[in-house]
């Protein structure tokens, strides 16, 4: 796996990590926003790593 796919799954984990953990556990508004916004980041990243890629390759 490159680390394109790397952080496309760990964002993907962290997201759905924080809501099954807010449907079982009552998490501070704080952490559930932070594993959100992490996952949510980490998928950006990978986002705009692959659309480099598809610009250097063209």
């Amino acid at each position: 796996m490159n680390k394109t796919q790397i952080l496309i799954a760990v964002g993907s984990l962290f997201i759905s990590a924080s809501l099954i953990n807010s449907f079982y556990v009552h998490l501070n508004d704080s952490i559930s926003g932070f594993l959100m916004g992490t996952g949510i980041g980490l998928l950006f990243i990978s986002l705009v790593k692959i659309r480099k890629s598809s610009k250097a390759k063209s």
